[in-house]
């Protein structure tokens, strides 16, 4: 992926403000004057441990991830140092889950504990002619207990309800330097209120199925989850302390579908409906260039469904579609005006499907697969500004592979996005003070293989 920019304004047609313009219109090349760079290690050990009781079983989970992150940018993307941008991270996260379940005829049954633990040290540099250091240390200590049990009532009916309890500690040290000057410091000790943050809440499950017949399930079910709410950055002073915290988010999810297989099980049909509630929807933003996530009442009312098709042997053809209406309440433009606004990243529509023929070929079977997806317009942020927007676009890809009969050994060829489609996955609007738009788009055409072992 390479960054690409949009001229907003300048002093010239095309240029930027500072009189650049780019010499050609291809998003994957760039006049720079740094080389950026991106150097990302993630290590990981999980240990899992059962135990069977007879009639309950018993399983401990311990988990342990490490990353250490580093990447550069030319964020004007041009031959001028007008904006260089840095970031470090360094993250540990040690989980354990312990938890028993059981079953009998009628009923299946868990419950248990987790605990979670997070240290994640942030760095950031900006470089406008001015030096902008900021980040700090954040630490999140969390401990859950859950619970869920399906009873089946008789053999077309069944009930599934579930509960989680979570508590949420976080503290946060930040600070804000210009030119190596410390000009803002955010920790409990200054801040006591806001920088150390204690979040609890419950999420819940209720799902009532229904079987009329053999491969036939109609379902309707009422959610509730939740989201930790958290602490911001914010790239330059003044910074006022209270728009750092953002608070949880809770959503509420009422769903109703069905799931049917038919033809000796040759054709399955799925579908649902489904509406989301959210409470304190964590909104994403950028004012100028600081970033801002701010909760606002958000909801979401759509549909999907999806089919799947296996007519003859090692012949597989699916399909599916996906509708959203969303909307975050009371959003505040950088105008100051005050409006309902789109959810970013969410297409009204998405379209899609896959075909995969395998035949047999000596010790093994050989592949054909290519998938295709449709997606409408989207924003890339809650203001919906036109430069957010991204138009409609298609998408496929092609693979073959063999694999052998034992399926120890796959060896694959792929070429993704075949017909060469320009489109961007990320927007960075900066035309207020640069006037221009730093852009990412996907990768263009690419080809590649692989060789998989499986143990």
């Amino acid at each position: 992926m390479r960054s690409a920019r949009t001229r907003i304004s300048g002093t010239c047609g095309g240029c930027d403000a500072f009189g650049y313009r780019d010499s050609d219109d291809d998003p994957f090349t760039g006049d720079f004057d740094r080389t950026g760079y991106f150097d990302r290690k993630f290590w990981s050990a999980t240990a899992r441990y059962e135990h069977d009781f007879g009639s309950v079983q018993f399983t401990s989970l311990t988990d342990y991830q490490d990353l250490k992150k580093r990447y550069a940018d030319d964020s004007d993307t041009s031959p001028l140092p007008i904006f260089l941008y840095d970031t470090a991270q360094d993250l540990y996260q040690l989980s354990q889950e312990l938890r028993l379940s059981g079953e009998s005829d009628r009923l299946t049954w868990l419950g248990g504990i987790y605990g979670l633990k997070i240290k994640t040290e942030n760095a950031y540099r900006a470089i406008l002619g001015f030096i902008e250091n900021y980040g700090g240390t954040q630490k999140t200590d969390s401990i859950a207990v859950f619970g869920q049990a399906e009873y089946k009532a008789s053999d077309q009916v069944s009930l599934i309800i579930g509960g989680r309890y979570s508590w949420d500690w976080k503290k946060y040290d930040y600070a804000h330097a210009e030119n190596g000057v410390t000009d803002f410091v955010f920790n409990p000790s200054t801040n006591p209120d806001l920088a150390k943050q204690t979040f609890k809440n419950w999420s819940g499950k209720i799902e009532l199925d229904y079987r009329p017949v053999d491969d036939v399930l109609l379902y309707v079910s009422a959610n509730r989850g939740t989201k930790s709410g958290g602490f911001g950055i914010q790239a330059f002073a003044p910074i006022d302390p209270t728009t750092l915290p953002y608070d949880q988010e809770v959503l509420t999810n009422y769903e109703g579908g069905f799931k049917a297989t038919f033809a000796d099980r040759m054709v399955t049909l799925n579908g649902s409906v489904f509406h989301y509630d959210y409470k304190d929807y964590q909104a994403f933003s950028l004012d100028g260039l600081s970033q801002f996530v701010t909760n606002r009442p958000a909801k979401v009312t759509g549909f999907e469904g999806e089919l799947i098709l296996r007519p003859a042997s090692g012949l597989m053809l699916s399909a599916f579609f996906a509708h959203l209406d969303t909307k975050v309440k009371n959003i505040r433009l950088p105008a100051g005006r005050v409006t309902d606004r789109e959810m970013p990243q969410a297409p009204e529509w998405s379209v899609g499907g896959m075909l995969r023929y395998a035949v047999p070929v000596g010790p093994g079977s050989l592949a054909f697969q290519t998938d295709w997806k449709y997606d409408s317009k989207q924003y890339f942020s809650t203001f919906n500004a036109p430069i957010d927007l991204e138009d409609s676009h298609l998408v496929g890809n092609v693979r073959v592979s063999f694999t052998t009969e034992d399926d120890r050994w796959v060896i694959a060829a792929f070429a993704n996005n075949v017909t060469d489609k320009e489109y961007r996955i990320y927007n960075f609007d900066q035309a207020l003070y640069l006037g221009l738009s730093n852009q990412t788009y996907a990768r263009p055409r690419w080809f590649g293989g692989s060789v998989t072992y499986n143990f």
